[in-house]
């Protein structure tokens, strides 16, 4: 399907369920989130969040905790669901299509009547924000832009102190939206203006243990048991080191397919001469449902990184790079750069130049990565406050020197998930500092042997600056293709 680059609201909707039931078959189970403010004798909804998910690595129970904390004035829910088909076709054909259903067996939730008469739909084809990487993860938000009614929340210390206090407690409102997953703009929109966001998994997947050795590119997928594997089919764009550029589709039947329990997974070979690094393209249905990019281990594109491998027996530019003591961590991101032919400068380990950011990496074609690294929290002691003043400095020092600097970017590199920092996306995205998390980390090592250009770095990771007050974008640092 092509997807318009602006949709209206109406549209938005109509394409994003159609999708939905397009990959129903894969999903596995239901997740469920919900924040609620007491007005009264009734809870109002806020935040609504529906996500029909395919668990294909891990059981849902070990990726997702229920929880319900219930105070004086708040109710958040978290809960998990079987898949039900029946409750899902129910859900998106509702004439009118209600995006705030409840279903929880002890507590019931008002929305105003008003709310509902003013919806804005907006669809994200690709990703959300919190769900960088190289899989789709499709979503629709919806607006109640109601002015009608409209109530103060309550005062966020008055919900502190019922956190603080709570059987289970959290240490104020801000630990318990972290906890849950709710963005913090939630409690500035106030009571009649609830959200809703609808989410949906891809059925299937390319696993990590596809290679290519010996000329042979082999390919391993994974999907539910019940979902429709003829349906599935892997486009390749494989590169040699001389143009040009191999392409090639390989359909379902090409597969061997076997059960795996709840699952099926398909294994299939193609001898390609000379295959050193492939981008690996799975649809379903002619949906493109993410890439996975592998390598020949014994070749490379990448003539820095075919010499450092001599040297690099235990692959810290690899498997290892989160293993290393936390000392290390720096002088690490600094060798990816340069492997990534950025000549990078590290200030971070000399004590009199402790006013120097860590690293500053720079491109032929005139882009200046200005780098903070941190293994702890990266809102810790006003480092992105810091990191976003040496960036001005070097802004105006560039400016007043006439230096040919086409592109500045701040970047904190930190081994964490991108969940762990959720408590700083609000500060990163004022000073416009771009968070490079463990998955991206990973996604840099998986391109080492092709690199991106610095161009498409620098793209990428614009994508990866948070975005305000939950506003939505494509963030996947892997230099696209």
């Amino acid at each position: 399907m092509a997807w318009e680059g602006c949709l209206d609201s109406e549209t938005a909707r109509i394409q994003f369920i159609d999708l939905a039931k397009k990959w129903s078959l894969g999903y596995t189970n239901i997740i469920r989130t919900s924040l609620s403010f007491k007005r009264g004798d009734e809870w109002y909804l806020e935040y609504f969040m529906i996500v029909f998910f395919t668990d294909i690595f891990d059981e849902i129970d070990k990726l997702i905790l229920p929880e319900t904390v219930e105070t004086e004035t708040l109710l958040a829910i978290k809960e998990v669901v079987d898949f039900d088909e029946n409750y899902f076709v129910e859900l998106l054909n509702a004439e009118p299509f209600d995006p705030f259903p409840s279903s929880h067996e002890k507590y019931s939730t008002i929305i105003p009547s008003e709310a509902r008469t003013n919806l804005w739909y907006y669809f994200e084809p690709f990703t959300r924000s919190e769900f960088p990487g190289n899989w789709r993860f499709p979503a629709l938000s919806v607006d109640a832009n109601s002015s009608n009614n409209k109530c103060n929340l309550p005062r966020k210390d008055t919900l502190d102190l019922e956190l603080l206090s709570h059987e289970k407690p959290y240490s104020g409102l801000i630990d318990l939206l972290d906890t849950f997953a709710i963005p913090h703009s939630t409690i500035d929109r106030g009571y009649s203006s609830p959200r809703a966001v609808w989410l949906i998994s891809n059925p299937a997947t390319v696993l990590s243990s596809s290679k290519i050795s010996d000329g042979a590119v082999k390919l391993e997928i994974r999907c539910p048991e019940k979902l429709d594997s003829q349906n599935l089919s892997v486009g390749m764009r494989i590169l040699t080191g001389k143009p040009p550029i191999i392409r090639k589709s390989i359909p379902s039947p090409k597969f061997e397919w076997t059960n795996e329990g709840r699952w099926k997974k398909g294994v299939v070979e193609e001898s390609i001469k000379d295959a050193t690094v492939a981008d690996i393209h799975l649809n379903y249905k002619d949906e493109f449902l993410g890439h996975l990019w592998i390598n020949d281990p014994q070749k490379s594109l990448n003539p820095r990184h075919l010499f450092h491998k001599l040297f690099d027996k235990k692959n810290v530019i690899g498997s290892e790079f989160f293993n290393l003591k936390s000392d290390f961590f720096e002088d690490s991101i600094s060798l990816l750069l340069n492997l990534f032919e950025l000549s990078s400068v590290t200030y971070g380990g000399i004590p009199t130049l402790k006013e120097a950011p860590d690293i500053l990496a720079y491109s032929q074609q005139g882009h200046l990565f200005v780098i903070e690294c941190t293994t702890t929290d990266v809102g810790r002691s006003g480092k992105l406050l810091k990191l976003n003043q040496r960036c001005r400095e070097i802004r105006e020092a560039a400016n007043q020197g006439g230096i040919g600097i086409l592109h500045i970017l701040p970047m904190m590199f930190t081994p964490l998930m991108r969940e762990e920092t959720k408590a700083c996306w609000d500060e990163a995205a004022n000073f416009g500092i771009s968070l490079i998390c463990h998955e991206n980390i990973q996604h840099l090592i998986n391109r080492v042997e092709a690199p991106p250009s610095p161009k498409e770095l620098y793209d990428s990771a614009v994508a990866l600056i948070p975005k305000k007050n939950n506003q939505l974008g494509i963030e996947n640092l892997d230099g696209g293709g």
